[in-house]
């Protein structure tokens, strides 16, 4: 009768340990599945991160150009008004380019 009892206990013990196997291979796969669906956010993070990083980039380009652009033509202006006779460079604007000049010796 004893012996009964022990394989009984054995056997229920053999069962439970089979149980928690499966529920600890399913939390496995679900941890799995977990993994990988982070890394495709992260990985669709940096690819969003990239594609803004490059706009800003395009943006501050283009800006940039155009600035220059407007400042050369504001120039080209001066100097055909200055050949006129009619127009002379104030003081403020030699200024400013100053202020700039020294505002990238900073950097």
């Amino acid at each position: 009768m004893l012996s009964c009892l022990v394989i009984n206990n054995i056997s229920a013990s053999i069962s439970q340990i089979k149980e928690d196997l499966k529920e600890h291979a399913d939390n496995a796969e679900k941890i799995r599945e977990l993994d990988h669906r982070l890394d495709l956010h992260i990985q669709d993070y940096i690819n969003r991160k990239d594609t803004v990083t490059l706009l800003i980039a395009q943006v501050s380009q283009t800006v940039d150009h155009r600035t220059n652009r407007l400042y050369t033509s504001m120039k080209d202006i001066e100097n055909f008004l200055q050949t006129q006779g009619t127009f002379k460079i104030r003081e403020f604007q030699d200024l400013r380019r100053m202020e700039e000049e020294s505002a990238f010796n900073k950097l």
